[in-house]
């Protein structure tokens, strides 16, 4: 028997081909398809994306192979072209929750923050525990300007997954810029739980503790800041004005 795909003659009665791995049963979309997948694994994106497209050409029907397609175009970079393919996708089945959270990111992508946000938040009414679509709401929320309800996005996610530590970092981004000292504290201080080597942290930190006056504590963390990044010039300028005042207090 001959492999359909390659012309290798199988002497043993076998599922996949030994020479190029195709699946000895499937034809038509379904070969298509499995070719496409091979090609993604291999970094292939043109011989995946072009695999998809024949796979739609024998099949139209299917949304997964709209979505898959998306995703590789996405990849490539070909954002107006994902687009319309994921929003196929959801025109054959509305409610596919990570075709819509794909949407979402190549609206964003492509800048288009105000459609992101209602794919986001479309993704999030089929499926309220989907914490990426909750991280990339409270991203879009945040470009918008919508502070608040990004807030309320980290939040929640953190509520279902209190480990998901870059959103403790984004919320801490947030508080830091609403002036929230208490809680830029809070945040940071969950962020350096996971990742103790963040200069970024400790800088916050030391901004937060300094408006709240404790300074030993500020000064602890803007040094720490500058060990981990000696370039890290807000710490240091920062750094000055504690000694700076310290000095000056002393004087008086």
């Amino acid at each position: 028997m001959k492999c359909p795909d390659c012309g290798y003659e199988i002497h043993s009665p076998a599922r996949f081909c030994p020479e190029c791995g195709c699946k000895q049963k499937e034809h038509g979309a379904d070969l298509h398809i499995f070719k496409a997948y091979v090609a993604e694994h291999k970094g292939d994106l043109e011989d995946a994306i072009d695999h998809y497209m024949y796979a739609l050409k024998h099949d139209p029907t299917r949304p997964e192979v709209h979505k898959h397609l998306g995703n590789a175009l996405y990849r490539k970079g070909d954002l107006t072209e994902a687009i319309e393919q994921l929003s196929l996708a959801i025109e054959k089945l509305p409610e596919y929750a990570t075709a819509h959270f794909d949407l979402g990111l190549a609206y964003y992508r492509h800048g288009s923050v105000v459609k992101a946000i209602q794919c986001f938040e479309k993704t999030l009414s089929i499926n309220p525990e989907f914490d990426m679509a909750l991280y990339w709401l409270g991203i879009a929320k945040y470009h918008k300007g919508k502070l608040t309800e990004s807030i309320q996005a980290y939040k929640t996610l953190l509520e279902n997954n209190p480990d998901f530590n870059i959103a403790w970092y984004h919320l801490g981004v947030i508080y830091a810029r609403l002036g929230k000292a208490d809680e830029t504290i809070e945040a940071f201080s969950n962020v350096i739980k996971f990742e103790p080597e963040s200069a970024v942290a400790h800088y916050h930190l030391g901004n937060a503790y300094h408006a709240r006056n404790q300074i030993k504590k500020a000064e602890a963390h803007f040094k720490k800041a500058i060990e981990l990044d000696p370039e890290h010039r807000w710490a240091k300028k920062h750094l000055e004005v504690i000694k700076k005042t310290d000095h000056d207090a002393d004087l008086i």
